[in-house]
């Protein structure tokens, strides 16, 4: 997705801290300066990672598996390991968007 948005003209600055003093909302525009540099752009959008928090839920009384990032192992329809048991969400470290969810929920049926 990162390479689609970046060849429509979308510019990333990853692991980087802004404070107030490095954003200027203007009236037409926001300037954003980053290790001294100024950028001016329309519109800026910003992103955090999530974490899972899988610890001390009780998973350890089920069949279900994590990845290493602590992620909970799902198929195609959100199944886990127990097959009762299913599981959605930043929880299981797919896409975190919206639109996918709507669709995964279609496709669990």
């Amino acid at each position: 997705m990162k390479k689609e948005l970046t060849a429509r003209g979308v510019q990333f600055f990853e692991n980087t801290h802004l404070t107030e003093n490095d954003v200027k909302v203007m009236d037409n525009h926001i300037d954003i300066t980053i290790n001294d540099k100024t950028y001016t752009y329309d519109k800026l959008l910003v992103s955090i990672g999530r974490k899972p928090n899988t610890d001390d839920i009780g998973l350890n009384n089920t069949k279900i598996k994590l990845s290493e990032s602590n992620h909970i192992l799902v198929n195609d329809f959100q199944q886990t390991e127990d097959s009762h048991i299913y599981a959605a969400g930043d929880c299981i470290g797919k896409l975190q968007l919206a639109h996918v969810w709507v669709q995964r929920r279609y496709n669990s049926y």
